[in-house]
């Protein structure tokens, strides 16, 4: 049986996810791959054969579905249903807390997936928001890289395992505490159901080990105002420091807070107070238009079976095992906002001992969601112009809600209309698609900043690429911006030969780009960006 491999969906440890594809049938899945060089160690290996026994056995409308494992000469594959990439980590970062009906349909959901892994003694031990994925209608489970299985209801585990933010305190306590069993997931559930309402975790701070502390006491509290009584006094039973006097599922299941609320319909359907990436991908599945952005979602780099990989056999457990993987990362988890550098340059604020900043071009990035496992860039400029760009290399930018523009990198010219105005045939799709990514990138729907001009030759990201370390934007005014993970931003002009540096401490400084910087943080960077920019011109 061969497979066509597609674009990266997520990553985590040490493994990656990709698209995958049956070309025989056109049916797509999601792939988590392991390389067989981090299975060496006897453990590595008795995990992922842990997670895919479990995985395997988990049959159910909210878990992610178990299709197959197999192998080549280098990696081991699991093959996945292929759900959508938002999970109730990108809700909460889009819609910040949720109203309690909304809370209730996503919590009966969870608390009805959770019921069935306890049933065939599965204890996840990794739910989280992040592993929540919204698919088809539904909120499935996925990542079973930390689930175990316990033959008895009298069983402990010892393994310190999980996420910061949602481990319990039994499981923190290790051998010591006398290990944890189901009821570590009745306190994610609820410190997922706390979030949901509140907006952030219950411990959550800016340091692991106070994070680690603050559940060891169990100090964590209600803002004003937000939660009503009988939530807190679930979300309290649910977080109550020794296990014993946590609810079980089926308890949690009746409790009022989860039978409140729109009964029978999930939050997929209800409204949001804004336009988001799901509804996005729901309304452009009937549309017709250019097949671009179709096109670009086709996978590639065939693995073939007659390159090795085996058909259907299941892995041997004397080769292989789990590793702890995280959910695939949502490229699409919320608006990016760009550092403050950049406003810097236009505002003209000078440090002692800088070059000129009032000739540096007034334009940059200032926000930006990455979709490209779906759609492409979307992006907001300091003048108001919204733009995307996508996957098929298309760009269609749009000044006002009046106009937009788009262009194609090959041969036929620039197209320019209106709104009020037919939409040309063949981007009608592509119109849906930015009226989406505006929506999602401003809280109105609206630019922000928006000028009168021409129509035509709007400025607009030329192309752009995403490292390990930054995001690179190469704008049509030859504006160079790189925003690296630190908060640290570079911006270079060869209209003005001058560079602006916001190092990661929030200084900035000017540089002309006649002479090398003394500054060797600034140094390294440049050198960074060279290398990114040589990638970036190679690849176009």
């Amino acid at each position: 049986r061969t497979y066509v491999r597609g674009r990266p969906l997520g990553k985590g440890g040490f493994a990656v996810v990709y698209g995958m594809q049956d070309p025989s049938t056109g049916e797509n899945f999601a792939a988590k791959v392991v390389a067989k060089s981090t299975l060496e160690k006897e453990r590595a290996r008795a995990k992922i054969l842990t997670e895919i026994r479990i995985h395997r056995g988990c049959d159910n409308a909210h878990v992610v579905r178990f299709v197959r494992c197999f192998e080549d000469a280098a990696n081991v594959y699991i093959l996945m249903e292929l759900c959508s990439n938002r999970t109730l980590a990108d809700v909460v970062k889009a819609r910040g807390r949720l109203t309690e009906p909304e809370c209730a349909a996503y919590a009966r959901e969870i608390v009805t997936a959770v019921a069935h892994l306890h049933a065939h003694r599965v204890i996840h031990r990794d739910l989280k928001l992040g592993n929540l994925v919204a698919t088809g209608g539904r909120l499935k489970i996925g990542d079973f890289g930390l689930a175990c299985r316990v033959e008895s209801d009298d069983e402990r585990k010892t393994t310190i395992c999980g996420t910061p933010n949602y481990i319990a305190p039994e499981v923190l306590a290790g051998s010591k505490g006398g290990g944890h069993s189901y009821e570590v997931d009745v306190w994610s559930i609820g410190v997922i159901i706390y979030t949901l309402l509140v907006g952030t975790p219950p411990f959550q701070t800016s340091d692991v080990h106070a994070t680690y502390k603050r559940i060891r006491a169990n100090a964590y509290e209600f803002p004003e105002g937000v939660v009503n009584e009988g939530a807190r006094e679930l979300i309290r039973r649910c977080l109550a420091p020794k296990p014993g006097d946590r609810p079980k599922i089926a308890e949690i299941a009746t409790h009022p807070l989860l039978n409140a609320g729109w009964r029978g319909a999930t939050p997929w359907s209800m409204p949001t107070p804004r336009v988001d990436m799901d509804k996005m991908e729901r309304s452009t599945r009937s549309g017709g238009g250019a097949g671009g952005v179709d096109a670009a979602k086709k996978p590639r780099a065939p693995l073939s079976s007659s390159a090795g990989v085996a058909t259907s056999a299941p892995i041997d457990p004397a080769e292989f095992a789990t590793l702890g993987m995280d959910s695939p990362t949502t490229t699409a988890g919320g608006v990016h906002p760009v550092g403050s550098g950049a406003s810097a340059a236009a505002s003209g604020s000078n440090a002692p001992g800088n070059a000129s900043l009032e000739a540096f071009p007034p334009l940059w990035v200032t926000r930006w969601v990455d979709y490209t496992s779906k759609y492409g860039l979307g992006y907001v400029l300091s003048d108001g112009t919204f733009g995307v760009v996508f996957n098929d290399a298309t760009k269609m930018t749009q000044r006002q809600p009046g106009a937009a523009s788009t262009e194609r990198r090959v041969a036929p010219p620039p197209v320019c209309f209106r709104a009020s105005t037919p939409c040309p045939p063949g981007l009608e799709k592509k119109v849906k698609l930015m009226r989406h990514f505006r929506g999602y990138l401003s809280s109105d729907g609206r630019s922000a900043g928006a000028v009168e001009g021409a129509v035509a030759h709007l400025p607009h990201v030329k192309n752009w690429l995403r490292t390990k370390h930054a995001v690179l934007f190469r704008l049509s005014n030859r504006t160079i911006q790189v925003c690296f993970q630190d908060g640290s931003e570079v911006l270079l002009s060869s209209e003005a030969s001058a560079c602006v540096f916001t190092s990661k401490s929030g200084t900035r400084t000017c540089h002309s780009l006649g002479a090398l910087p003394q500054d060797p943080e600034l140094l390294r960077r440049l050198r960074y960006v060279k290398e990114v920019l040589h990638q970036l011109v190679s690849r176009a």
